[in-house]
């Protein structure tokens, strides 16, 4: 049953996944980066909701920091955990709760980022306010929207001149081989 909306919706806000962050290019792990552009854009309506510039410094073997600029001016600590097969693992360290998360939320008419816990009972995700049916809608357009990316991703390789079959560990197999077909019919 869902939820009456009493609470803010995480996802109407600002979020920043340490992982994400690395993935894409905006942070690099076991050096300094930046200061580097980002732009936080509404899923709803498609356009801007904030932008900054994000400085790190991720050198240190055990701690780092992190400096989001724009709107706001927060910085954040970086820790490292060692992982059990070896390496590190980085995590955000809470500003509000002081624990490692790899999120942090910045919530619609919030001044600062934190973690998930930290916010409480003030938040909850856009899933929480849907009936059963309105989440499976929600799961299938976020699914959707993933494999149309991978999609168009692939197509661009083909017309950059990269073989779409040549990135299948970027994607999920089915797609590589139905922009590999899309790609060889023109």
């Amino acid at each position: 049953m869902r939820r009456p909306r009493e609470r803010v919706c995480l996802q109407d806000g600002l979020k920043l996944n340490l992982n994400r962050l690395a993935r894409n290019g905006f942070i690099r792990r076991g050096a300094r980066s930046g200061p580097t552009g980002i732009r936080w854009i509404s899923t709803y309506w498609d356009e801007e909701i904030a932008s900054g510039v994000i400085t790190a410094n991720m050198s240190g073997d055990h701690e780092g920091w992190l400096r989001l600029q724009g709107d706001f001016d927060e910085w954040v600590t970086l820790v490292a955990r060692q992982r059990h097969f070896g390496g590190r693992q980085w995590y955000f360290m809470c500003p509000a709760m002081n624990r490692p998360v790899s999120v942090l939320w910045r919530p619609p008419g919030a001044r600062r980022f934190r973690s998930r816990q930290a916010w409480g009972r003030q938040v909850a995700y856009r899933s929480q306010f849907s009936d059963p049916d309105n989440r499976a809608h929600l799961g299938k357009e976020r699914i959707k929207a993933r494999l149309i990316a991978d999609l168009a991703r692939l197509i661009a390789h083909f017309i950059n001149g990269i073989d779409p079959k040549e990135t299948l560990g970027t994607a999920d197999p089915g797609i590589a081989v139905l922009a590999a077909e899309f790609c060889s019919s023109r």
